[in-house]
């Protein structure tokens, strides 16, 4: 596996440093926990969004509460720009997480037929980056309204 970031990754790091430790674990092993902990960082990615996003919600009705529900334009202000750049980032995220759940999916195919244990943690990855996909298709929902509704 060739990797490259400017900017070190922590799970990375510390993935490398328990190869270095331990003896015994074998390719299908770190493969696992790199993949198992990379798909980690899109948990917490999905907690901050959801953060985001409600804090959005609030500023949102806040500004309505402010106004007596009054029609605004709201467009071209800093609240907009913000759920616009949150949804396009969430996007961007969500091509990644697609193409990685596909990519690892397929792996798990063929892990499969040379190791049955590797196809069990590939599917295992499989399955949760399914369930970030899916969470991110709900953040993507619930963005799309709050554009709607300003």
């Amino acid at each position: 596996m060739i990797t490259f970031r400017d900017e070190p990754v922590t799970y990375l790091e510390s993935v490398w440093r328990e190869v270095n430790s331990f003896s015994g674990r074998t390719p299908m092993d770190v493969l696992y926990d790199l993949l198992q902990r990379g798909t980690d960082t899109f948990f917490t990615y999905l907690d901050e969004l959801e953060d985001r996003t409600e804090a959005l919600e609030q500023r949102l009705f806040d500004r309505r509460v402010q106004t007596h529900a009054e029609v605004l334009d709201v467009r071209a202000g800093p609240l907009y720009q913000e759920i616009f750049a949150l949804r396009r980032t969430m996007i961007a995220t969500r091509k990644r997480v697609s193409s990685a759940r596909e990519y690892v999916s397929q792996f798990a195919r063929h892990a499969a037929e040379l190791s049955p244990e590797g196809g069990v943690y590939l599917r295992d990855v499989a399955d949760h980056l399914a369930r970030v996909y899916g969470g991110l298709d709900a953040a993507r929902d619930v963005l799309g309204g709050l554009l709607e509704c300003t």
